[in-house]
């Protein structure tokens, strides 16, 4: 769950933690990328890449209660390419995801993140792109991009490498790693929820 190192996601949570969107109302996540090379499931797009997006929800909005699924397959190969999926968070907000890999990572706005809440709303574009905060009760808002001659805050791999330094400083300092197994399970749980749902058409509690 390399994600959770990048510097606006960082930025989000501390935005989202100190209260600065309120309580949380709404989270949307936009996943939508190229086709991959080996499509070896039907419900691969899902267990390959979203479990990404299931992480950060459980990250920013806790745990989540219900999903409900819609899946597609445009081109009739058998393997569900693009999904749509509703969930219900344990403190009463809602969550959106479209997770796709029916479009571009070339294209701006292909993996977008938002935060919504009674005071306020965070965007993170392009997971290491930029974080927005915006205040309802003010038309300026705040922005953090990388700087032109930090490449190593704009390199998407560089997040890899940072989740991989604070792991093993975790186990060096026989501490708790800050993702653990229990994270990787429940974002499991959550993937094979929504393909439940969507197979039996109903909601399911994960």
């Amino acid at each position: 769950f390399n994600h959770r190192f990048s510097e606006p996601y960082r930025r989000a949570l501390e935005f989202v933690r100190a209260g600065s969107v309120g309580t949380p109302a709404y989270l949307a996540i936009h996943f939508a990328g190229d086709l991959y090379g080996v499509l070896n499931d039907p419900y691969c797009m899902l267990i390959e890449t979203q479990g990404h997006s299931f992480d950060l929800f459980r990250l920013f909005g806790g745990e989540v209660d219900e999903v409900f699924a819609y899946l597609s397959d445009p081109r009739g190969a058998g393997v569900f390419t693009s999904a749509a999926v509703a969930l219900r968070f344990h403190s009463g907000a809602v969550g959106t995801l479209l997770g796709s890999w029916d479009s571009s990572y070339d294209h701006p706005g292909a993996i977008t993140f938002e935060v919504a809440g009674t005071q306020g709303r965070v965007v993170v574009d392009a997971v290491v792109g930029s974080v927005r905060l915006f205040r309802h009760d003010d038309t300026a808002y705040r922005e953090w991009r990388p700087g032109l001659f930090r490449t190593d805050r704009r390199d998407f791999w560089r997040t890899i490498d940072l989740h991989l330094d604070a792991f093993i400083n975790s186990v060096i300092a026989g501490e708790e790693p800050p993702v653990t197994g229990r994270d990787g399970l429940r974002a499991l749980e959550l993937t094979y929820a929504a393909i439940r749902s969507f197979e039996e058409r109903r909601p399911v509690e994960p």
